[in-house]
């Protein structure tokens, strides 16, 4: 594979944060370059930006809406290399009108395999370390 520009890296990253409460980490060097190729074999349009918001809309899936991260740490789950569906968050606290400072945010991936379809979730769990003290 080839190795994206640090320039495309850098604005995918910026992208994924700002536009779509995501983290290309996830995905590793694989995930990014297989991304870059895509851009280029669509010719490595001039708007760059543009490119990647309609690209990454196809990859960072949501049922409603987008996480709302209680902190700068975006942990968006990949599954065999690519973002998987993001659900939903709940409040982990003990009412809806009690926050005990820690959500849960939950992801689903659905993959074709030999044998049927796959699927498999992950819970993310943030705590908000301000309602703690």
């Amino acid at each position: 594979m080839k190795k994206p520009p640090l320039e495309f890296v850098e604005v995918a990253i910026q992208i994924a944060s700002e536009r779509f409460s995501a983290s290309i980490t996830g995905g590793g060097f694989e995930w990014i370059s297989g991304i870059y190729e895509a851009y280029e074999s669509d010719g490595s349009p001039a708007d760059l930006n543009r490119w990647i918001v309609d690209r990454f809309a196809r990859e960072f899936r949501c049922v409603n809406a987008r996480p709302n991260w209680l902190n700068n740490e975006i942990p968006w789950p990949f599954m065999d290399g690519r973002p998987m569906l993001f659900v939903g968050e709940l409040n982990g606290g003990i009412s809806e009108r009690e926050s005990s400072g820690e959500m849960f945010f939950l992801f689903a991936g659905y993959f074709e395999e030999e044998a049927g379809l796959r699927r498999e979730t992950k819970v993310i769990t943030q705590t908000d370390s301000a309602s703690l003290l």
